[in-house]
């Protein structure tokens, strides 16, 4: 026996807890719509002597999860097979299609934005006022769990991130200008590489800028602009969650800061309009803005005045 099955996306219109059962299970009564994006997934099964449950997950988002015992999944279908009192040999297939971690505020935006067409300036400043805040609140909870005040500093895994390349960052004068970074940064060229080859040599890549240039043209052209928008979005939002990681295990040495981010995320914003939306422009952006961020820390005899206006040249 081999069954398919879909399992879309939602956003709860409205939900409320009914009830709680014997099992530990609740009742739920929900109103909810169906979103375009969901996890595809494939079982099969057959009667054997012993149950035998093998779950395995791949598709876009399924990277880090856990397939084993504690998988959801797993756990209905042992339940399913112990309910019926069936032994069999059971194989799912699970293909992780709905996003997790950063990716999920990037799916509140797709929502808003592409299905319920909410205009996507206000919708990113609403979410952008919301993210501080519940970055400062998660941040701040788990300071005062640590017996700190605004602040949360985790040391050990933060020199895992600001690591520096084994021997290519002891040669001399390149070493230290080169390869003295941690594996963050490298892994951002990469992906931005990557990502120019994407968007400039594949045939998604090219119905993706398609979209961005004419939504109804390739619409027309049997692309689905939904599904695109919903990905291209999703995966976005998760690498300006890197950007966070990056900055706070290595840039502040994993270091907590309530409102640390301060307007760094408004030139990353400025930098892709910068850049003409093209990765490898955002490269050489990143240096000049980077350059210009800290350009009056080496300009001797500036005063607290003075240093603000050169603090405020990448902005202009």
């Amino acid at each position: 026996m081999e069954i398919s099955v879909f399992a879309p996306a939602k956003i709860n219109l409205f939900l409320e807890v009914t009830g709680k059962r014997e099992n530990g299970y609740h009742d739920l009564a929900t109103l909810f719509a169906k979103l375009a994006i969901g996890d595809d997934i494939k079982i099969s099964a057959q009667r054997a002597q012993e149950t035998k449950i093998e779950l395995k997950i791949k598709g876009p988002f399924g990277a880090g999860l856990k397939a084993d015992k504690s998988n959801l999944a797993y756990k209905a279908a042992k339940a399913f097979f112990e309910h019926f009192e069936i032994k069999a040999d059971c194989n799912i297939r699970l293909e992780k299609n709905m996003p997790l971690g950063s990716g999920l505020g990037a799916l509140i935006y797709s929502v808003l934005t592409i299905s319920l067409r909410a205009n996507q300036n206000v919708t990113g400043l609403a979410l952008t006022t919301f993210g501080m805040g519940f970055g400062n609140f998660f941040g701040g909870s788990l300071s005062q769990l640590a017996g700190g005040v605004g602040q949360l500093s985790t040391q050990l895994t933060a020199n895992a991130f600001r690591a520096k390349l084994p021997v290519l960052s002891e040669l001399p004068i390149v070493g230290e200008l080169l390869f003295s970074y941690g594996w963050m940064t490298y892994f951002a060229l990469i992906v931005t590489f990557i990502h120019s080859w994407f968007l400039f040599r594949t045939r998604v890549g090219l119905n993706l800028r398609a979209i961005g240039e004419s939504a109804a043209t390739a619409d027309a052209a049997g692309v689905n602009v939904t599904r695109y928008k919903y990905l291209a979005t999703i995966f976005g939002g998760m690498m300006a969650g890197l950007g966070g990681l990056y900055f706070v295990m290595e840039y502040t040495g994993g270091t907590w800061i309530n409102n640390g981010f301060g307007d760094r995320g408004w030139l990353a914003v400025a930098l892709v309009i910068f850049a003409r939306w093209r990765p490898m422009n955002a490269i050489w952006g990143s240096f000049l803005f980077g350059g210009l961020y800290i350009l009056y820390l080496y300009i001797p005899g500036l005063g607290r005045s003075m240093q603000e206006i050169f603090k405020a040249l990448q902005q202009v």
